[in-house]
């Protein structure tokens, strides 16, 4: 309990005394606020104020704080839920639509005056704020709000239901739908009172993937972004179960998500935004009910500095996202009637906190009420005081969240009046190599843009780098990203991405991408002498790169321009790689009855199918035996598995007077484009077909130690005059590597440990490879086994460190685990993995460790190749505390000790546990681009819970 109040007072301390700022001008509100306010354009370059005030009505304020002519509204009747501003068609016209607390829903103008064909009577309650947003495309405004019986409704700007609407969903709406972006257009996005998230389109039918059962009951409105840079929104929200979700528009969750809050979120709406131009990417702020703000990056990680999330001075409203003189901020209001506004680094903007002197209970609303062109902040207290507070920030600031749903019509949806829209050109037909997509650029302005294709319609997205933007067109090379591949179903997704964020990005139709090889086949001259039966043996050779499940097919001619079906038996549908150069027989009594022509007019010819049918391989049959022997190719049956070693290949000879020992064998290892000689050892006939035979190739004479797919190996008959193929086999895997053994010396079974194991090791290897070790644990009555996180150092251990102590600090997985039982075991990796025996069970006591309480980036020096950082640790035996870093390269696959000086050592409760460090990763190798910073507190008795 001592600890948390020092860190209380720690941060309280950190929190400037409130600064005192006169408004633009107060007015009383004429009741109880119900709601935050709402800004609405007036149409005459200023902006009005709108707040539901229970029994006393709608109630509305121009630029001057004075009472709008008719307002309040439905005074009689009370209005509890937030109305929304629509636009009707007309340039700069707008309609005040909203609900009153008897079941009406409302639209009037600015002055009071109700629009035609309203209001609407739902025969209900109108249980959610109101939202307004174009879902056909024809420049009006739809309306949608839910109501206590279950329904969701959508109503035109005629006051009308839209067709098939209003929907049944079984259980009561919980908030507003939020406008939700797709590449088929726009969508509703709600959640259900069930613990259901669902989204819509706009005729009412629900998307793929969706509803999602997220666990607990909502507790945000949700709210719609671009957060993963891919073109398409996603969907956040907060829910009961103090979970932060993101969600795509298929209704998966992002990586990185979710996150489990200190706290359940204060009800009403996060913020999404960008912070500024030196912060890319979406950001989101929210609220809790332990009086704490927090700021995540788009990958789920705390932004800014050590200082996130912050503690204002009481209790916070949901945040907002607004423009400031430094880049935008994170602003809220609270019940102690201050406003708070911090920097992405969590850093207390200039200015702030402002002293309103009175109870603030729903969230401030930011924009241009005087037509200034800066922001201003408007208030709304407990008693009803309304307040304007003028900003020197600019009013256009990108990526912004200026009101409690983002904007005036409540669409809860980033940034769609200012992000940049692409249009794609409507491609068809079927490509191999490059595509061309021209594309438009329909709203807004950008950067630069994204790539993305899909081969199954548009299901899922795979990013490339393989275009050239052509500034009309993007040119897609597919054979770098689907090489070999035969795809119907393939579509580009283009994505423009400005200074506001992501905009909205355009996709093609669907079209065909066609880069499949087709197979070769090489038919060897026969004869018609060694017919029987009606029958003529039929020799031939197979080449397919991508070693496909074929179809042959054979023809002839007695003429040489008409073609024929020739009638084959033996393997000529669903040829797999083993079965090619099988030999087939052509009947040749069926096809050219009892008066064959002369052999000088008949020609045979033959290919292989795919997906795509291969070249036509043409020979003209002969009764002298000596025209056979020449012009003649064989097959090699690659392996259809890992091979290593001796490699056994098989060998299809046409004609068995051939010497197999004769034969050129060769391997390449770069597709086919260069060849070696391949050291074979021997060949042996097979002993139920003459015809066949056994290579053995001592690939590691060859080859050595390599881990390599995509190996060909091919035979030749020597006699290039004859002008016969020499056809490579199908790749394969070929695997030299021996891998290395390891065992386990300790720890024994029932040793008890509280935080690090130490294990010891030994590891043999013949090759003397360096080799990268791994730990995975099991619970003792759990039989699943689980990679672990805390190994401190992975290698790769050279030959001199195959006897080591390696160390796994258990709390990185086994957090506050009390006296848990594990078994353990080791894995020894140098491109092939293999594991230990089992050890223990090992007794582990994690809990009451020492922790880190927040930690993060707080600036860098690209001059110097220096990085700072600012934490916190806490400990519950109050020992004294060091600190050891490191840092991981690869996205903490591993990790290395980093170079660092600062507070490191005898950090104490006295001094709040609290320090600073300097990271010189300029003299760290690796340390470049994307990279992991690990801090771990190090008692005098154990370990603790790295961050």
């Amino acid at each position: 309990m001592g600890l948390l109040l020092l860190l209380v007072l720690f941060l309280l301390l950190q929190v400037p005394a409130s600064y005192c700022m006169e408004p633009l001008w107060q007015a009383a509100s004429m009741g109880t606020p119900r709601g935050a306010p709402l800004i609405v354009p007036s149409g005459e370059g200023t902006s009005d104020i709108l707040i539901p005030l229970g029994y006393n009505g709608l109630g509305g304020w121009d630029s001057s704080g004075d009472p709008l002519p008719g307002f309040p509204v439905s005074r009689e009747r009370g209005v509890i839920r937030r109305p929304a501003s629509a636009s009707s068609g007309l340039a700069g016209s707008r309609l005040i639509v909203y609900a009153d607390n008897r079941g009406s829903v409302h639209a009037m103008d600015r002055y009071g005056a109700e629009a035609p064909g309203w209001p609407f009577e739902t025969g209900s309650s109108v249980v959610t704020d109101i939202l307004a947003a174009d879902l056909d495309s024809d420049d009006r405004d739809e309306i949608a709000f839910g109501t206590s019986d279950g329904r969701l409704h959508l109503l035109d700007l005629s006051g009308e239901p839209v067709d098939g609407w209003p929907l049944d969903t079984d259980c009561q709406p919980l908030f507003q739908p939020a406008l939700l972006p797709t590449t088929t257009g726009p969508a509703l996005v709600f959640p259900l009172s069930d613990t259901r998230v669902t989204a819509v389109d706009a005729s009412g039918r629900t998307l793929p993937g969706w509803p999602v059962y997220t666990g607990f009951a909502a507790a945000t409105v949700p709210a719609t972004a671009d957060m993963d840079a891919d073109g398409s929104f996603d969907v956040v929200l907060a829910n009961r179960g103090r979970r932060l979700v993101v969600l795509d528009a298929r209704g998966g969750s992002l990586e990185g998500w979710p996150y489990t809050l200190d706290y359940r979120p204060v009800l009403g709406s996060v913020a999404v935004g960008i912070m500024g131009a030196d912060n890319p990417g979406m950001h989101i702020a929210a609220s809790t009910q332990d009086g704490m703000v927090y700021l995540f990056d788009s990958d789920g990680s705390l932004s800014g500095t050590w200082r996130w999330p912050n503690m204002p001075s009481s209790q916070p409203t949901a945040p907002l996202i607004v423009g400031s003189h430094g880049g935008n901020a994170v602003l809220v209001a609270t019940e102690s009637g201050e406003i708070h506004a911090w920097t992405v680094e969590g850093e207390v903007l200039e200015g702030f906190p402002i002293l309103f002197g009175e109870a603030v209970a729903f969230t401030p609303a930011a924009g241009d009420i005087d037509g200034s062109g800066t922001i201003d902040i408007v208030v709304v207290g407990r008693s009803g005081t309304l307040a304007v507070f003028s900003t020197t920030s600019l009013r256009d600031a990108p990526g912004t969240w200026p009101q409690p749903l983002c904007d005036e019509s409540n669409t809860s949806s980033y940034g769609l009046d200012v992000l940049p829209e692409v249009r794609m050109e409507h491609i068809s037909g079927e490509y191999s190599g490059l595509v061309t997509a021209g594309y438009e650029i329909t709203r807004g302005s950008i950067e630069s843009l994204g790539v993305s294709y899909s081969t199954d319609a548009g299901y899922t997205w795979t990013p490339t780098p393989s275009f050239r933007d052509t500034g009309e067109a993007i040119v897609w090379d597919t054979s770098t990203d689907l090489p070999g591949v035969d795809c119907p179903e393939c579509r580009l997704k283009v994505t423009p991405v400005s200074h506001a964020g992501s905009g909205v990005a355009g996709t093609t139709t669907i079209f065909h991408v066609d880069n499949n090889i087709p197979p070769g086949l090489y038919v060897n001259p026969f004869s018609l002498d060694s017919c029987s039966g009606g029958k003529v043996e039929i020799q031939y050779v197979v080449e397919d790169p991508e070693g496909d499940v074929l179809e042959l097919e054979g023809q002839f001619s007695i003429d040489g321009v008409t073609w024929a079906p020739a009638h084959l038996s033996g393997a000529v549908v669903e040829v797999e790689t083993w079965l090619y150069g099988e030999p087939l027989f052509w009947n040749l009594e069926r096809d050219l009855g009892e008066n064959p022509p002369p052999e000088s007019d008949l020609a045979f010819r033959m290919r292989a199918i795919d997906r795509d049918p291969g070249g036509w391989s043409v020979t003209w049959p002969s009764s002298s035996d000596s025209s056979c022997r020449g012009g003649q190719s064989v097959q090699i049956i690659a392996p259809d598995f890992e091979a290593g070693g001796m490699v056994e290949l098989g060998l299809r000879l046409p004609d068995r007077e051939l010497d197999p020992m004769a034969l050129l064998y060769q391997y390449s290892v770069d597709g086919g484009d260069s060849w070696e000689t391949a050291t074979v050892t021997g060949v042996e006939p097979s002993r139920t077909n003459p015809d066949r035979y056994t290579v053995t190739w001592d690939s590691r004479e060859d080859l050595g130690a390599v881990d390599i797919s995509g190996v060909r190996f091919r035979a030749s008959v020597g006699n290039e005059d004859l002008e016969a193929p020499a056809m490579p086999s199908s790749p394969f895997h070929l695997d030299n590597n021996i891998p290395p053994s390891i065992s386990v010396g300790s720890p024994g079974a029932y040793d008890f440990f509280r935080g690090m194991v130490p294990v010891s090791i030994a590891l043999s290897d013949p090759e003397s490879d360096g080799v990268r070790i791994d730990l995975e644990y099991r619970i003792a009555d759990a039989s699943t086994w689980l990679p672990a996180n805390g190994m401190v150092r992975h290698g790769p251990f050279g030959r001199d460190r195959y006897a080591s102590t390696v160390q796994w600090n258990s709390a990185a997985d086994l957090p506050g685990a009390d006296e848990i039982a594990v078994y353990i075991r080791m894995l020894a990796s140098d491109g092939d993995t293999t594991r230990s025996r089992e050890c223990g069970p090992l007794i582990l006591d994690n809990d009451r460790l020492s922790i880190v309480v927040r930690a993060a980036v707080t600036g860098t020096d690209a001059a110097e190749g220096t990085l700072s950082a600012g934490f916190e640790l806490s400990d519950p035996r109050q020992e004294s505390l060091d600190l050891s870093v490191d840092y991981s390269p690869d996205g903490g696959r591993s990790w290395r000790a980093a170079t660092v000086t600062g507070d490191l050592h005898g950090l104490t409760s006295t001094g709040g546990y609290a320090g600073r460090l300097e990271w010189r990763y300029d003299a760290d190798p690796g340390a470049e681009g994307t990279v992991i910073l690990r801090i771990t507190p190090v008692g005098r008795t154990a370990y603790g819970v790295p961050w």
